[in-house]
Parts: C-alpha cells; sequence; structure tokens
C-alpha cells in the first residue's frame, strides 16, 4: 500500500491529466454510440498520457502540471484530430511532404 501511495503521489498529476482527458473527450464526442464514446475516450486518455511522457523525455525538466494541459488538449479535439495536428507538425519539422494524391510520402 505504501507503494502505491507513493507512486500516486509522484504520478497523481499525471493521472488528473488522464481523467481530464477522458472525461472532456467524453462529454464532447459527437459520436453516437455509447462504446465508440468510451472507446475513443480511452484511447485520449492513454493517449495524452503516452505524448506527456514523450515530452518528459525530451524536456525532463517540465513541469507534471503540463500533463493536465495535455490531457485537456487531447480531450479536447480528440485521438483523431490530435493525431493529424501531430503528423503534420512532424512532417512540416523533418522537411516531408506527402502526396495528396496517394497518401505516401515524396
Amino acid at each position: 500500500m505504501d507503494k502505491f501511495l507513493q507512486w500516486l503521489s509522484e504520478n497523481g498529476t499525471v493521472l488528473v491529466g488522464a481523467v481530464f482527458a477522458f472525461m472532456i473527450s467524453l462529454l464532447t464526442s459527437k459520436r453516437v454510440r455509447l462504446m465508440d464514446k468510451l472507446a475513443n475516450s480511452l484511447l485520449c486518455s492513454l493517449f495524452s498520457t503516452g505524448l506527456y511522457y514523450a515530452i518528459l523525455s525530451f524536456f525532463p525538466q517540465c513541469s507534471p502540471y503540463l500533463a493536465v494541459a495535455v490531457g485537456t488538449f487531447v480531450g479536447t479535439f480528440g485521438v483523431d484530430e490530435t493525431k493529424n495536428v501531430l503528423k503534420q507538425k512532424l512532417m512540416q519539422f523533418l522537411n516531408i511532404q506527402e502526396n495528396p494524391e496517394n497518401g505516401k510520402k515524396q
């Protein structure tokens, strides 16, 4: 129990970010079926947690409160939109252009 409480005190804000992503995605989802909403919300929370830890690996000095902001961002826009924005920015950063006709990189 002590190890769990220690983990919770170290990662509490990351957990709050994941919960924010889940709740915001659930409330703003345009999907009709409940299972689709729940699956998308779960993906949002997992994606936001992974995205926070990816940012943390590149910038170890960043605040854990960034997890709440990342969770809110991912939950608001959803996994698909967030993925498209990140893909576009990464391709722009790496100077890779995508051919719109067949979706392949040039």
